[in-house]
């Protein structure tokens, strides 16, 4: 009989080769034998896991979308005040990206991709929540600009994307405090109520 955690590292071996070949190939020029091969399981295998290609994209994200939530969210309650929150969320999401590349350019390709699942939307619209809700408490109080939450959400979200890149392209500023600290002082100031 096979043991649970031989069965877990089957999965994860795949979903981690998946990951790999969709950020490097795309999702159309990767096909399930070439993960297989890429996660050393027969063919059969992958499909004992997931039924479908699109399964395994859609499982792949809503899992790596769960780890993002969980990292950079750390601690954010804790905060006294919605520039400390953002700060901090801002800090836990450029770090976490830094150290999970792969997992940031899979999310940024995902989220444009035409194989989201409407069930995979639905799960992960908590996490969306959360943001939103820290939106309107920020109005509410008088720190953030009264602009629609969605569309600060969105700004925000492609303004963090984009320093990110920024420091995947520019690796002798990711340890710079001081740069790090202009580059959040530059976002947080597009956002805050003068």
């Amino acid at each position: 009989m096979i043991s649970q955690s031989k069965l877990e590292n089957k999965r994860e071996r795949i979903l981690l080769a998946a990951r790999r070949l969709f950020v490097n190939q795309g999702f159309h020029s990767t096909p399930t034998s070439a993960i297989a091969r890429e996660a050393s399981v027969a063919n059969g295998t992958l499909f004992h896991y997931f039924n479908t290609k699109e399964e395994l994209i859609n499982t792949l994200y809503k899992e790596t979308k769960r780890s993002f939530f969980t990292i950079t969210t750390a601690g954010v309650e804790n905060e006294k005040n919605i520039k400390r929150k953002v700060r901090l969320l801002w800090y836990n999401t450029v770090k976490w990206a830094l150290n999970r590349p792969q997992d940031f350019l899979f999310i940024q390709q995902y989220s444009n991709s035409p194989f989201i699942s409407q069930l995979t939307q639905e799960d992960i619209s908590e996490h969306i929540g959360f943001y939103h809700d820290l939106i309107d408490q920020g109005k509410e109080k008088g720190t953030l600009k009264d602009i629609p939450t969605d569309l600060m959400y969105q700004l925000t979200t492609y303004q963090i994307y984009g320093i990110i890149n920024y420091l995947f392209q520019h690796k002798e500023f990711q340890n710079n405090s001081t740069y790090l600290s202009m580059a959040f002082e530059f976002y947080w100031e597009s956002i805050a109520k003068k």
